[in-house]
């Protein structure tokens, strides 16, 4: 089993489609992001999120000017209690997938992600209409983790009913899979407790392939490994 299993590591070509190994051989907790995207990361207080702003070096808290998030950096975060956060990220096409990581603080219940195609989703001050009840969150979809830290992929379904298609509170799905600003905002308004800590956005195209620096990192582990079993065998 054992020599089974170096052959087939050894001779896994770059282009091997294995979801599950990529996946696992990807750091993708906070912080870990390439270095193109490191490079271009927020630093210092650019890269903390308010719900005041921050003389205009960070704007969140305004519906009328969304923080842009840049994908797959990591931002420090405080939001008070019955508080939001409005941010954006940009979806350049079709193939892209949004994940979520966060590493949060709080008392009683996480943050709310509320997510739209359709202008900035807020709780009781729902662009399109008067209402005002505080305890609805207008959004095409929501989500809310249920750990402290951890990671989240909206996935992309063959028959197209997905975030991706949805249409404004997601009650029917789009025949084309959206473009463009989807808006994000964090609230606290359903959790009933300030909240803080650090949040990642990737809107990134899924690697369904082991890298050819993956793969000379394996090669490694096979040469130290497997080789001198293979050789005896």
């Amino acid at each position: 089993a054992l020599i089974a299993l170096c052959l087939a590591v050894f001779l896994a070509p770059p282009g091997s489609h294995d979801d599950g190994a990529r996946a696992s051989m990807r750091p993708r907790s906070l912080g870990w992001a390439d270095a193109a995207v490191v490079a271009s990361c927020p630093m210092g207080d650019d890269a903390t999120l308010r719900t005041t702003g921050s003389a205009g070096l960070v704007n969140s808290g305004d519906l009328s000017s969304p923080t842009t998030l840049v994908s797959g950096c990591a931002y420090d975060f405080y939001i008070g209690d019955k508080s939001e956060l409005y941010l954006r990220i940009p979806r350049a096409n079709s193939r892209q997938r949004l994940s979520v990581e966060w590493n949060l603080q709080y008392e009683y219940k996480a943050p709310t992600f509320a997510f739209t195609w359709n202008g900035q989703a807020t709780s009781g001050r729902n662009p399109f209409t008067h209402v005002t009840d505080k305890n609805v969150m207008y959004a095409d979809w929501q989500w809310t983790p249920t750990q402290h830290s951890g990671s989240h992929t909206f996935a992309m379904d063959d028959d197209g009913e997905d975030e991706y298609h949805c249409s404004p509170a997601c009650q029917t799905h789009d025949a084309t899979s959206k473009t463009g600003e989807l808006y994000v905002t964090l609230s606290s308004w359903q959790a009933y407790n300030p909240v803080e800590g650090t949040v990642a956005v990737y809107m990134e195209e899924p690697n369904g392939y082991i890298t050819s620096a993956q793969l000379d990192v394996v090669r490694s582990i096979y040469d130290a490994n497997c080789a001198n079993r293979l050789a005896g065998s």
